[in-house]
């Protein structure tokens, strides 16, 4: 049997609740989903990209065959993580909060400034995904919004483009897909 983690808990949006989110919306503005950014999926993106690097280096590992060179592993995830900014992409995410609305997305930013950044639904261009960890909505006017380390993407990415969410374990339970 494979053991599995429990599954991780609904955190409120980081503006304190829908109270936030609502003083941003316009009148008849209903709120479909709202997304944060988790530490999840930042954390199952760099093992992956500490495992390709490490796979990269292993050439070099098998090359000499000293023991100690095993140590630069934890030498790669230092400079994965620092090197390369990582880090920073999560704390700049941890205070935004992705609204998605009946017309429109929004990326509430709380943290270090307060604002605001509004897409209207009828002007996405394009919706691209980066890996499973980044999601970014492009509108007609070449307005980006980033949406990254959520794990709802999938349903996010789904509902602007008009798709249904198939939830595979309530599937599995015989539920209907989301709409």
């Amino acid at each position: 049997m494979i053991p599995t983690l429990p599954p991780e808990p609904d955190l409120p949006p980081p503006s304190g609740g829908m109270d936030g989110i609502s003083e941003h919306l316009l009148p008849g503005e209903n709120i479909e989903m709202a997304l944060t950014a988790c530490l999840r999926p930042y954390l199952s993106r760099s093992a992956l990209m500490v495992g390709l690097t490490s796979l990269l280096a292993l050439p070099f590992i098998m090359f000499y065959h000293d023991p100690r060179i095993w140590l630069l592993i934890p030498v790669v995830a230092v400079v994965d993580l620092f090197v390369f900014d990582n880090l920073e992409d999560l704390r700049k995410n941890r205070g935004r909060t992705w609204v998605l609305t009946n017309l429109r997305l929004l990326q509430i930013d709380t943290a270090p400034e307060p604002g605001l950044a509004a897409l209207d639904r009828a002007d996405i261009a394009r919706v691209r995904r980066m890996g499973w960890w980044k999601l970014f909505v492009v509108g007609r006017n070449a307005s980006i919004i980033e949406v990254a380390y959520s794990p709802d993407l999938p349903a996010l990415r789904n509902a602007l483009l008009g798709r249904p969410h198939y939830d595979i374990a309530g599937l599995a339970q015989g539920k209907a897909p989301k709409a």
